[in-house]
């Protein structure tokens, strides 16, 4: 249907013509009939009262109102350039950046003996065992089973790092593997027997040199019914035998 101009935009009220509020495809389309015709064209010969917004002279008004603030159409392109360069770049710093170290992890098999820890009518028992991660092992070597077994974090004090407790079955094997804290130069055990003097109830590992820091170790603790060894179980990683760099100071 086409709308004569007298109809679409000579007749239309002033206060219409001047709201926001009027769609632009219709004024586009009143702008355009009105063109052609005399009296009513644009330019100079439009009179103040009919003086209208015109597809040429639209895209240079503001578009839009956001919070109060008028935006234009070239204001409002830039801006979505602008955004969608900071996200590629975001993206690119976020696909580049390096994964964090994995920490180093020690595994500990304990295996125990089916004559673990026996009683006085040779039956086997539970036994307690202590896993600490010390950053010298001076003082643990030096202690008396009873010091160490009640009051060790005195007795360490800021060598020790962490401290692991389990109890172990006879005949029970268990596995336990967790990250090293930083820092951690020694692995201690302590195993408490029921015979304590006629028992070897403490054993110290020393942990690879600083330049190892990521080889992870692997530890075999057998307990038998009055003593324990730490040997270190066979088998490899990318950096070599878990062999290398590391020993048992007593057992």
């Amino acid at each position: 249907m086409r709308w004569p101009a007298s109809i679409c935009w000579q007749a239309t009220p002033r206060w219409i013509v001047a709201s926001r509020c009027w769609r632009t495809p219709i004024r586009w389309a009143c702008a355009s009939r009105a063109a052609g015709r005399p009296g009513i064209a644009r330019g100079a010969r439009a009179t103040a009262s009919h003086r209208s917004i015109t597809p040429i002279d639209y895209p240079r008004r503001q578009a839009r109102c956001r919070h109060g603030v008028w935006i234009s159409m070239c204001d409002r392109r830039r801006l979505a350039v602008r955004l969608l360069i900071a996200g590629c770049l975001l993206a690119c710093l976020a696909a580049c950046a390096s994964a964090p170290a994995e920490q180093r992890r020690v595994c500990l098999r304990l295996v125990a003996s089916p004559t673990l820890n026996p009683d006085r009518d040779g039956r086997a028992s539970p036994v307690v065992v202590r896993i600490y991660e010390l950053t010298q092992a001076d003082d643990f070597l030096q202690a008396g089973f009873f010091d160490l077994y009640g009051n060790d974090k005195q007795l360490l004090g800021d060598a020790m790092l962490s401290r692991s407790v389990v109890s172990v079955r006879p005949g029970q094997q268990l596995d336990i593997s967790h990250a090293f804290v930083p820092g951690t130069r020694y692995i201690a055990v302590l195993v408490a027997y029921r015979d304590i003097y006629r028992s070897r109830w403490r054993s110290v590992v020393r942990l690879p040199q600083a330049d190892d820091d990521e080889a992870d170790s692997d530890w075999m603790l057998k307990l038998n019914a009055d003593r324990f060894t730490v040997t270190p179980l066979d088998g490899k990683n990318d950096k070599g035998s878990w062999k290398e760099g590391s020993h048992v100071l007593e057992q």
